[in-house]
Parts: structure tokens; C-alpha cells; sequence
């Protein structure tokens, strides 16, 4: 009995763009798709996610976490897949073509503003508004909020971080709040347990 085989996609971000290369000599040939391939046997969806980014572009990358999963039918092709999508925000190296015969081009794309035609289970992610640019962070107290970025102090180059609550506030709604990037992920005691002040919990699925 045929069953779905499991892929991974890397959404690797840099100053809020993604990262996406164009397939050459495969199903979806032409389209434009993150990084990535195959689950091998007994490997994790991240090692999966490392191996597969050097393998193509030559560059490792760090932070990885996982983002969300979509169903992938391509019909024309019979091909079924189920897409495991793992997001990495910081690499090293510089990013160059280690496959050709697999990939013909690669760039930079602002998540609003992604290439055509896009790989199908990219299309498919896309339908779940999701948007990795959108972090999110729970305060230890409950209250959510958005990452907007990072700044510097004008006078003393501190850095800062900029985020936003998700919630109704005293001031108002959507509030911006800066704080020292080093106190912002400090862990603080709360209920006698050391605990990150800020606990990053995922990328937002956006509401429109």
C-alpha cells in the first residue's frame, strides 16, 4: 500500500526575508520552494533541517524550531507528501547554489511579496496565513506579544527590543514597549523557579 512520504522545509529568516530557491528536474520543476527534502530514517525534522540547508545552499544553520505541517497532494505527479516546516532565524555562511542539477537560482524575498509560481506546499502553507516574521512571546505572567525588532540606543548603542501586546492593555491596544535586550531574555524566580522572562512560543498565524 502506497502512504504519504514526510518532507521538510526550511523557512530561514534574515532581516525579516526568506530564503527560497527555484526546483530544477523534479515534481514542481520551475517553482519556487524553501530549502529542503526528505526524512530519513530515525532522524529528527531539525537534523533533518541542518542536513538538508548544507547539503543545497552550504550553510549551517542555528535556532531551528518547528513552524507548522501542511498536506501536499500533487495530483498530475500521483505524489502525496506531508510537509514538516522547521524555521531557522540566525546561519552562518553565505548561502551558494551546492546542487544545480536540483536548483537553478536562489534569493531574498519579503514574505508579502514571495516569487511565482510557488511549489505547491508552499501555496498550501500560504492558506494557513501563517508568517514567520511574526514572533511571539509569552511574558512569565500570561500576556502575549508580538516581536517587532531589535534597536539601539542613540547615545549608549544598548540594545534594545521593540514589541507589541497582544492584548488590551491600560494604555490602550496594540502598545509598543521597548526594554533592554538583555533583561528581555534574562530568566527571572517566579513561584520559586527560574523562569525566562519572555518564553518564545511561535510564530503567528495571522488574522485578516
Amino acid at each position: 500500500m502506497e502512504r504519504p512520504k514526510v518532507g521538510v522545509g526550511i523557512i530561514i529568516l534574515r532581516d525579516d526575508k526568506v530564503l527560497m530557491q527555484k526546483r530544477k528536474n523534479s515534481h514542481g520543476d520551475g517553482t519556487w520552494c524553501f530549502p529542503g527534502g526528505h526524512l530519513e530514517l530515525n532522524e529528527s525534522p531539525e537534523e533533518c533541517a541542518k542536513r538538508e540547508t548544507y547539503e543545497e545552499l552550504g550553510i549551517d544553520i542555528n535556532n531551528v524550531y518547528f513552524a507548522t505541517i501542511t498536506n501536499d497532494i500533487f495530483t498530475s505527479e500521483r505524489k502525496h507528501y506531508i510537509t514538516i516546516y522547521m524555521v531557522a532565524d540566525s546561519f552562518s555562511g553565505e548561502p551558494k547554489i551546492m546542487e544545480p542539477d536540483k536548483s537553478e537560482q536562489f534569493g531574498w524575498f519579503n514574505w508579502n511579496n514571495l516569487p511565482q509560481p510557488l511549489f505547491i506546499p508552499i501555496q498550501n502553507l500560504l492558506k494557513q496565513r501563517y508568517d514567520p516574521t511574526k514572533k511571539k512571546y509569552q511574558h512569565y505572567k500570561g500576556n502575549y506579544y508580538q516581536f517587532i525588532g531589535e534597536g539601539k540606543h542613540s547615545e549608549t548603542l544598548e540594545d534594545f527590543i521593540v514589541y507589541k501586546a497582544l492584548y488590551e492593555s491600560e494604555p490602550g491596544k496594540n502598545v509598543l514597549w521597548i526594554r533592554p535586550k538583555s533583561m528581555f531574555f534574562e530568566n527571572v524566580i517566579f513561584n520559586g523557579k527560574e523562569v525566562p522572562r519572555f518564553k518564545f512560543v511561535g510564530a503567528k498565524h495571522a488574522i485578516k
